[in-house]
């Protein structure tokens, strides 16, 4: 009977932690987002706004993200793209969401309406192996402001290339692409507890919501790299 306890007691202990093996994954986030200093303050209060200002009469003024940089998933955002590779095998997996969109008072912030955008009509993601120990995975943003009744593209087209050395090593993440001039970007990548920035761009000097007219056209670092030990 003893035999038979400690018997049903190590399978538990072997089933729970094959089970936290499996359960293991890397996950990554890519955001596009309005940093708080690419607005203008609104008197009384700690938001900032943007706005088209040669159209502004007609456009409107719209609430930033009112934040910067940050490796928080849920910070806000006008988009966010998530990437979860599970390390018990080759499978992936794309999701994500629009931000709520708010249009407000130019002159006291006061919101008059907002809307999102529907994720899957702005992001396509797919993946691809390039060799035994290596894949790319490819994304394409494309978003814009859903209030208006026309808006230009938030627009990021980029690579993350994931390789997994064998035997059982390190882990290594690249990113190369493009982005738009304006709003500001940022991608982690997170495992376990420990989450390490994978890209930073704040926008082109100058640049504003007119900045989007147009494609993708300003490179990412392609020196960006995250080594994860295991």
């Amino acid at each position: 009977m003893k035999n038979t306890i400690r018997f049903l007691a190590i399978s538990f202990c072997a089933l729970v932690l094959s089970s936290e093996v499996r359960a293991e994954n890397v996950e990554i986030w890519f955001k596009a987002f309005i940093a708080k200093d690419s607005g203008r303050p609104v008197p009384g209060t700690d938001e900032t706004i943007v706005s088209w200002q040669i159209a502004e009469d007609f456009l409107g003024c719209f609430s930033t993200d009112n934040r910067g940089f940050s490796d928080d998933p849920k910070a806000s955002a006008r988009v966010t793209v998530r990437l979860t590779l599970p390390l018990s095998d080759d499978t992936h997996s794309f999701d994500g969401q629009c931000g709520v969109t708010k249009k407000v008072s130019c002159e006291t912030g006061e919101v008059i309406e907002t809307d999102s955008c529907d994720f899957k009509k702005v992001f396509e993601g797919k993946a691809e192996r390039i060799s035994p120990y290596a894949r790319k995975f490819h994304f394409d943003v494309a978003a814009s402001n859903p209030i208006p009744l026309i808006a230009p593209d938030i627009d990021a087209e980029f690579e993350i290339t994931e390789v997994r050395p064998l035997p059982p090593g390190g882990l290594i993440y690249m990113i190369k692409g493009d982005v738009d001039r304006f709003p500001s970007f940022e991608a982690y990548v997170k495992y376990k507890d420990k989450v390490f920035p994978l890209m930073k761009m704040p926008p082109e000097k100058g640049a504003s919501p007119a900045s989007l007219i147009g494609g993708a056209d300003v490179p990412i670092d392609s020196t960006s790299t995250v080594f994860i030990p295991r």
